[in-house]
């Protein structure tokens, strides 16, 4: 069997030796060329760089590929200069393995090409490697990321800027990315916390001053939220929570997806503080009508409880249905109460219970209530009468094939 696939083993023989895979990249045929380019590159020696580089000028796009990816795991840099004649190629995918080689390098002189790639270069491809290949140089190329936060290329730099801080933390970059957290796009805001989020607390500090600060504009504050719920910080939730009461519509939304992407716990705890402890019955209300969008526990149960009051029945229904599943029901339910009339004692109230009652005359006769019974008439001596109720209940969401039963409130109508 040949060591090169589709190359018959009477060409080159069982073991090719060197020379024969050298003379191989002159053959009439593509394949041959390839495929003896290809295991040049596993041979490790680097004396087949020279022909390698031969092979960048090959008329297939097959075989020049072929030799890039053969010098890169060679890793000869005195390829360099050849790979960058290369950028220029009409295949994407060669220019697209040249940047990724060239980022390997960490030569910090090659910065200046591969910016000029992600800036020119029109598959998107070939700039995601650009980018990624400046992140390898690390703190060298953030100024050129930096410069690079706007147009068509800036959600590729704002990605390689964090990957670039992972090798040279660079707090005083902080200001700077702050300021990029303003632009429209979600995926480079995304990307810039994912980058402050590598500096640490520095940076969260600076998330927060920039949330409380309110000379700051609504879109610098709303999107330091969202960095700090990208980031999940939880030391931050007490001043998301605070955020949440802000009277901007769009930082209280912010803030509270923010809670959100930190979990049920820290979304529990704006609940906590906007719904079970505040006095006001109104606030509390539009506290939970608010916190629902985001699955609070606090606001689900307020909101089961006024459920079975009239004038709020028909928001608390669309809210537990829209935000939390399950159905809202109205049920039937029989209890007992004391009886009106004998007030629970079970005894005629006409008679006091003796059955008898006396004229003016002083004559005795039977009670006209009880009938000389001396038992309520009512609730015939139980002390309690029944009372037909209507309830509404929540039902949630089946969790397997059980429901989880939830409490109710019962009120008579």
């Amino acid at each position: 069997m040949s060591f090169i696939t589709g190359v018959s083993a009477q060409e080159f023989g069982e073991s090719p030796s060197l020379q024969a895979l050298i003379e191989s990249t002159r053959s009439e045929s593509a394949e041959i060329r390839r495929h003896a380019v290809e295991i040049l590159g596993e041979t490790g020696d680097s004396l087949v760089v020279p022909v390698l580089i031969g092979a960048l000028k090959d008329k297939s796009s097959e075989v020049r590929e072929c030799a890039v990816l053969s010098l890169g795991k060679l890793g000869d840099t005195s390829a360099v200069p050849f790979l960058i004649e290369l950028l220029k190629d009409k295949n994407p995918s060669i220019r697209k393995n040249v940047v990724s080689i060239l980022g390997d390098t960490g030569d910090t002189s090659l910065i200046p090409i591969l910016a000029n790639v992600l800036k020119k270069d029109r598959d998107v491809a070939v700039k995601v490697n650009a980018a990624f290949a400046l992140a390898n140089m690390g703190g060298s190329a953030i100024p050129s990321l930096i410069k690079m936060l706007q147009g068509s290329t800036k959600i590729f730099a704002a990605m390689a800027i964090g990957k670039a801080l992972e090798k040279t933390p660079d707090v005083s970059l902080i200001p700077v990315l702050l300021k990029g957290l303003n632009d429209r796009d979600r995926d480079v805001r995304r990307y810039i916390a994912g980058a402050l989020k590598k500096l640490g607390k520095p940076a969260v500090d600076a998330l927060v001053d920039s949330l409380n600060n309110r000379r700051k504009s609504e879109n610098e504050r709303k999107y330091a939220a969202e960095a700090l719920g990208d980031i999940g910080d939880t030391s931050a939730i007490p001043v998301l929570v605070g955020a949440i009461e802000d009277g901007s519509e769009e930082i209280k939304i912010y803030a509270a997806q923010a809670l959100q992407k930190m979990g049920k716990a820290a979304v529990e705890q704006a609940g906590k503080r906007m719904v079970e402890k505040v006095s006001d019955f109104d606030a509390r209300l539009k506290n939970a009508f608010f916190l629902a969008k985001f699955s609070d526990e606090k606001s689900l149960q307020f909101l089961i409880k006024i459920l079975n009051y009239e004038t709020y029945r028909r928001q608390a229904t669309q809210a537990l249905e829209k935000y939390y599943g399950g159905k809202v029901r109205k049920e039937d339910a029989v209890k007992k109460i004391p009886c009106p009339v004998c007030g629970g004692s079970g005894f005629c109230p006409g008679c006091g219970g003796s059955g008898k009652i006396s004229s003016a005359t002083f004559f005795i006769f039977d009670c006209d209530w009880c009938g000389g019974t001396g038992i309520c008439p009512v609730c015939r001596g139980e002390g309690y009468i029944l009372r037909v109720f209507h309830r509404y209940i929540y039902l949630p969401p089946p969790v397997g094939d059980v429901n989880v039963g939830m409490p109710v409130i019962e009120t008579e109508e």
